[in-house]
């Protein structure tokens, strides 16, 4: 299994083993700030043991907005999207699609996502949400 988290992920879509591009983020800037996400709507094997689908995580990053094009990169697979805090899914820049946190190849066993779970896996660091998310791909092994 290989996990991409913010530049692994855009080396995973660079190398071609996850299809798109990551490309400036809307605002032109680097953004470091908290987001909340939730996993995608289809039950995906590495995601449905989270205990929660809502999930607090930093992002830091200048190249953070995921795109791709269906007649080149062929489908995508999200594991998880930007929301609100009502959960709602936050929308991108063309004002139709969700924006896309995190995706994986067709098997699963290939991931990249933008937040940082590994930032925000101990109390001392504000939040444990970046734990739920491991050991959610932990338990897709073990169960």
């Amino acid at each position: 299994q290989i996990l991409g988290i913010c530049n692994g992920f855009q080396i995973l879509t660079e190398t071609g083993l996850l299809p798109g591009a990551l490309l400036q983020n809307i605002s032109g800037h680097f953004e470091s700030r908290w987001v909340n996400i939730t996993t995608s709507q289809y039950d995906f094997w590495r995601t449905n043991h989270l205990e929660s689908k809502l999930l607090h995580l930093p992002v830091a990053n200048g190249e953070g907005r995921f795109v791709w094009r269906t007649d080149t990169d062929g489908l995508v697979f999200p594991a998880f999207y930007y929301v609100d805090d009502t959960q709602n899914t936050a929308i991108a820049g063309d004002k139709t699609a969700p924006c896309i946190a995190g995706i994986t190849d067709k098997s699963g066993y290939i991931m990249g996502m933008m937040p940082h779970p590994e930032r925000c896996c101990d109390p001392l660091l504000g939040k444990t949400d970046g734990t739920k998310i491991f050991n959610s791909i932990i338990n897709s092994f073990i169960n």
